[in-house]
């Protein structure tokens, strides 16, 4: 689904379902409504060869065609259809109801050629009361009416009975565009209902129809949205461009105060500030913008629209640039031209925009881009930012992988991530900050239950969002998890989690006592968690674990004469959705799912004397690393992440001084350098690993390698 919001409505994008409005009303009042604009937009000419006729003017009515045409699934579409004369008859009953006004031009020449180009006729009947007048005005179809008379035979402008008229105007009027219309004013209709039939062979215009129900290949039923001005066939027409039988658009955006929407191989922008109207008879800057996205080659597919400097449109073969003849002047209907920027084609999933730069998964749904402004090429180029990161595409679940990257977010706060996710439920995080060109990615998974013995996740991330706040932007997710069904089975359920904010992963409290600010570990370090209260007492059953049935947890908090974290018990859900705690804790207690951090250095390639060590045999000797607010039980390191080949850090900190197991590092700590027990090969690396339920933060790390070097 593609999608983009204006204040309180987000508008909604497939191509396969008519386009949707998502609109909050209040913190607790949504609707979900169709998005049906009732001027367009429509074809460029009509895609039959048949007439069409309507059965009345206005109101519900049917539509019929001369020959076969009508489909099931014209329902919904719209119809415009112009005629060449206003032949239309109108019942009013009621206050302040005129007929809809006709257009008299022209001149009235008398003489040896005598015609009338002013000349109407209109013809009232029916059982009513009270007085009709007749209006005029040459402001226009809108404003300015005044009382005019009805009959230029007797110079009244009302009546109270029925008449028959051919009103003939006069030569003063010649070359006057003027609007006439018949009705009641204020406080003039009585009772009853006349019928005003009237007749202008100098007036054309179109009309307006939306089909409601299908009848036959040659019959439908549909309300009037713009009169019609006759009932006769007419092969003037033009079918909406919007329907269940043309297709609906692909994708949406917003740019320069239109709403945009593209579809196959066309888009449609509104009004400029009226995102419903695609009328292509207003005139200027302001009216709407409909063409082809077309710019060489095969027909392109509309995946998605993004509003940058520049209005580009993602399609399945290239990306677009629309501009106009100056960089700062806004796109107009006469105004607009489009050039490709890049051929990698984009996926079917929406964009993410950082300022002035955009973010989107490409065709093959395995590389992630960055498109943005380059002065050299004097428009929008686009770069792969995981070239150098084919890992990301190396899949848990390789069945799962084989559609790629389905989805991206952005999160601000406190970082630019850039969130996208795969297909198999991993999601991979790019720490992004287009000003200084940096950027480091990892990837995220939650379900891992048997941690280092196996890194297939039992559980799917399915859907990422991020919402901005005041702080830390909040970042949901809809997650797919596994649990016991309760017959020794398992089964599916569906949860919309939060992630919480960076600042819960440490507990900072003041000690009074050394007057400075003490660093613990913090509570929520543990994947679809519940809190509760701890009593102090042996054996607490805590409850409220259904959605985790059969699943391993592990629970964080305060062990009674003991430390803060952790409390290194696994625990297995049961079937009521329960755990019976062993340790004995107080105060907030967290239990949720674990989960492991993971980093692997680069290749290792420092200089040697006999040259680059890339591909020589090697190994670390020895590391040291720089640590801020971090547990002493959080890490382990090894060359391999198999439990056998890790080890803990030195107890010992940078002052000599041994490291309480209970407390976490207050500030910060450098371990200096110390052994690492590392192996010889041509691609020894340093593994790090931060145990579940513990906070940790690496800086920085060195290492130091010792080479076997070849002789030259």
């Amino acid at each position: 689904i593609s999608y983009d919001q204006s204040v309180d409505v987000l508008y909604l994008a497939h191509e396969d379902w008519q386009q949707r409005k998502l609109e909050r009303r209040g913190d607790t009042s949504w609707s979900l409504v169709l998005y049906q604009p009732d001027d367009g937009p429509f074809t460029t000419g009509r895609t039959a060869n048949v007439r069409l006729k309507p059965n009345a003017t206005s109101g519900n009515t049917t539509l019929t065609a001369e020959a076969s045409f009508f489909r099931p699934e014209h329902v919904g579409a719209l119809f415009r259809l112009n005629h060449i004369r206003f032949n239309t008859s109108i019942v009013l009953a009621g206050d302040g109801v005129f007929t809809d006004p006709w257009r008299v031009s022209g001149i009235k020449e008398t003489g040896t050629t005598s015609f009338n180009d002013r000349q109407f006729s209109y013809v009232t009947t029916g059982t009513w009361s009270g007085t009709v007048t007749m209006q005029r005005s040459i402001q226009g179809k809108e404003d300015g009416f005044n009382d005019y008379e009805y009959d230029n035979n007797n110079g009244d402008s009302d009546f109270t009975t029925n008449v028959t008229v051919t009103h003939e105007d006069d030569t003063d009027n010649n070359n006057i565009v003027s609007w006439h219309r018949l009705g009641f004013k204020t406080g003039e209709y009585t009772s009853g209902s006349i019928t005003i039939a009237v007749t202008y062979e100098g007036y054309g215009a179109f009309g307006i129809c939306r089909v409601t129900e299908y009848t036959s290949a040659t019959q439908v039923s549909v309300e009037v949205l713009t009169p019609f001005t006759d009932t006769g066939y007419t092969d003037s027409w033009v079918e909406g461009a919007w329907s269940d039988n043309r297709g609906w658009p692909s994708a949406v955006g917003f740019f320069d105060g239109r709403l945009f929407w593209a579809g196959s191989d066309k888009f449609w922008g509104s009004e400029s500030n009226d995102f419903e109207a695609f009328n292509l008879e207003t005139e200027g800057d302001a009216g709407s913008i409909q063409r082809s996205i077309a710019t060489g080659g095969a027909v392109s597919t509309a995946r998605w629209i993004l509003g940058l400097q520049r209005l580009l449109f993602g399609t399945d073969m290239s990306e677009i640039s629309a501009r106009s003849s100056s960089f700062d002047e806004p796109l107009t209907p006469t105004n607009i031209t489009l050039k490709p920027t890049a051929t990698n084609g984009v996926a079917p999933a929406s964009p993410v925009r950082t300022d002035s730069t955009g973010i989107y998964i490409d065709l093959s749904g395995q590389d992630i881009l960055e498109i943005k402004y380059n002065v050299d090429a004097q428009d929008y180029v686009a770069t792969n930012l995981t070239r150098l990161h084919e890992e990301l595409n190396e899949s848990l679940n390789p069945a799962l992988f084989d559609d790629g990257f389905v989805e991206t977010a952005i999160q601000r706060r406190p970082e630019n991530y850039i969130w996208v996710l795969r297909n198999d439920g991993m999601a991979c995080a790019i720490l992004y900050d287009a000003g200084e060109d940096t950027r480091g990615i990892f990837k995220l998974s939650t379900g891992r239950d048997n941690g280092l013995d196996d890194d297939r996740p039992l559980d799917r991330i399915v859907s990422i969002i991020s919402l901005r706040a005041s702080g830390e932007d909040e970042v949901y997710c809809a997650v797919e998890r596994t649990v016991s069904d309760g017959a020794g089975g398992s089964e599916q359920n569906y949860h919309i989690e939060k992630f919480a904010p960076h600042s819960a992963a440490l507990t900072r409290t003041y000690d009074s006592d050394a007057q400075d600010v003490v660093v613990k570990n913090g509570l929520y370090m543990a994947d679809s968690y519940i809190t509760t209260t701890a009593t102090g007492m042996q054996s607490q059953t805590i409850s409220g674990l259904d959605h985790l049935v059969g699943r391993v947890v592990i629970v964080i908090g305060q062990v009674v004469d003991g430390a803060y974290g952790p409390t290194g018990t696994e625990y297995t859900v049961n079937a009521s959705g329960q755990i019976t705690l062993t340790d004995v804790m107080t105060g907030t207690i967290l239990i949720g799912l674990p989960y492991y951090g993971y980093y692997k250095s680069a290749k290792l390639a420092f200089a040697a004397q006999g040259g680059t060590a890339l591909l020589q045999r090697k190994r670390i000797d020895q590391i040291g690393l720089a640590l801020i607010d971090t547990h002493p039980d959080a890490i382990r390191i090894g060359h391999s992440f198999t439990e056998a080949d890790m080890d803990e850090l030195p107890r010992i900190g940078e002052d000599g001084v041994e490291v309480d197991p209970e407390a976490n590092f207050t500030r910060s700590i450098e371990t200096g350098m110390f052994p690492f027990p590392g192996n010889w090969d041509t691609d020894s690396r340093l593994h790090l690993l931060v145990r579940p339920g513990y906070s940790a933060t690496l800086s920085a790390l060195v290492t130091g390698v010792e080479t076997k070097e070849k002789p030259s």
